[in-house]
C-alpha cells in the first residue's frame, strides 16, 4: 500500500513523491538505518512509515491548501503516468474494495522482468488486467456479460495521462478514457 490517509483524505504516493517523502523522513538517519528502512517488516521500516505519516500530517496542519495541491492532487503525463498506473489502480482497488489487478505474465516472463528490474516500475507487467465484481446488473447487461466480473485490459504503454486524486481520477490512453471514483468506473472513447 503506497497511500496514506491524512485528515480523512487518501494521499497517493507516486514513485517520485514516495522517494522525496522518504528522503525527508530519513534525513537524520545513518546510511545503515536508511538501508534497513527499505526492507519491509523491519523495525526501521515501520518507523520510517510512521515518520512519513507524521510528516504528511505536519504538512497538512501547516498549510492545508498547499498540501492538497502538492500531495493529494496529481497530474502525471507520459512516462510518469505509465510508471505509476499499476500502483495507482492497486491503491484505488484497495481504498474502495472494488476490484483487483491481474498479472497475465507467465513465470518465465516474471523472472525475466525481475532480472531486468522491470518489476519496480511495472509490478504486474506492461499489460495487466483490472477486474471488477459487477454484482447485480440489469437484464440487458446480462445478455452481454455471462460472468459476474468485468475485466478491463490495461496496456501501460498506451497510458498517456493520470489526473485527479486517489478518490476520483481519470486515466487517459490512446483509445479510451476511464474515470475512477467512489461510485464506480466509467469507460468512454478517448478524445485524444
Amino acid at each position: 500500500m503506497s497511500y496514506f490517509l491524512v485528515a480523512g483524505q487518501p494521499v497517493f504516493l507516486s514513485t517520485s513523491r514516495y522517494g522525496a517523502l522518504l528522503t525527508e523522513a530519513l534525513s537524520d538517519e545513518t546510511s545503515k538505518n536508511r538501508v534497513r528502512a527499505s526492507i519491509a517488516g523491519t523495525a526501521e521500516h515501520r518507523r520510517s512509515v510512521l515518520r512519513m505519516q507524521n510528516l504528511l500530517k505536519s504538512k497538512y496542519s501547516t498549510d492545508p491548501v498547499r498540501f492538497y495541491s502538492e500531495w493529494v492532487d496529481f497530474d502525471f503525463a507520459d512516462a510518469e503516468a505509465r510508471d505509476n498506473v499499476s500502483d495507482l489502480l492497486y491503491d484505488y482497488c484497495d481504498l474502495h474494495g472494488c476490484g483487483r489487478l491481474i498479472d497475465f505474465r507467465d513465470s518465465t516472463q516474471r523472472l525475466l522482468d525481475a532480472y531486468e528490474c522491470e518489476n519496480l516500475s511495472y509490478p504486474f507487467g506492461m499489460v495487466f488486467g483490472l477486474e471488477f465484481d459487477v454484482g447485480l446488473r440489469p437484464l440487458w447487461l446480462r445478455t452481454f456479460l455471462r460472468s459476474k466480473n468485468l475485466r478491463v485490459i490495461i496496456a501501460t504503454q498506451l497510458v498517456s495521462r493520470l489526473k485527479g486524486t486517489l478518490s476520483d481520477f481519470t486515466m487517459y490512453s490512446l483509445c479510451t478514457t476511464i474515470r475512477f471514483n467512489s461510485n464506480g468506473v466509467v469507460l468512454q472513447p478517448s478524445n485524444l
